[in-house]
């Protein structure tokens, strides 16, 4: 391929929002599981002082984990899989020649946003088959917690999805597409 037209590939209007679509997923990943953990911090941090001050504890201070700590877990599955740190057999890839590795990049990736976006359709099943338990002392439908899953399962289709894009558009080599697109722009 020439060098032009591999260069206008790389500038491609696709492979721009792409990468924005990462930079967002990404952030909102990464901003959730802040949230989380600062929550599950504080109502710990609560519960603990509540009990130290009146010897009992509160009852909501048990609940919160089982609610909050499903989203916790997605936000770093979506962050392992924004910065490609999931496991990933490249033994195979290596012994492809280029194109044939990006050739079963782009295979696996097809297959993987169908396969979340099935999840996704059946997740939203689940919560709303749970959202008539409530969580005894908070009141809330346990189904937010499942609602995580759901999240999860769309967010792995948009990043398997965008994966796809960069295996057509970027230049890189087809093992190192998430390595060296998404974790080190971040990183500077």
């Amino acid at each position: 391929m020439p060098a032009n037209n591999a260069t206008q590939r790389e500038f491609s209007p696709a492979l721009a929002l792409a990468k924005r679509i990462d930079q967002g997923i990404l952030l909102f990943s990464q901003g959730l599981g802040l949230i989380v953990i600062v929550v599950l911090f504080l109502a710990v941090f609560a519960g603990v002082l509540l009990r130290y001050v009146s010897e009992q504890g509160a009852a909501w201070v048990n609940e919160l984990p089982y609610l909050l700590f499903p989203w916790l877990c997605a936000s770093g599955i979506v962050i392992a899989a924004q910065m490609g740190a999931h496991i990933l057999v490249e033994f195979l890839l290596h012994l492809l020649p280029r194109r044939g590795a990006r050739a079963l990049i782009i295979i696996t990736q097809i297959m993987t946003v169908g396969l979340f976006s099935y999840l996704t359709w059946q997740g939203l099943v689940i919560v709303e088959m749970t959202s008539i338990q409530r969580y005894p002392s908070l009141g809330l439908p346990t189904s937010y917690g499942y609602s995580a899953l759901v999240v999860t399962c769309f967010l792995l289709a948009l990043t398997a999805f965008t994966t796809l894009i960069l295996a057509f558009y970027s230049q890189h080599a087809p093992e190192k597409l998430r390595k060296s697109e998404t974790a080190s722009e971040e990183i500077q």
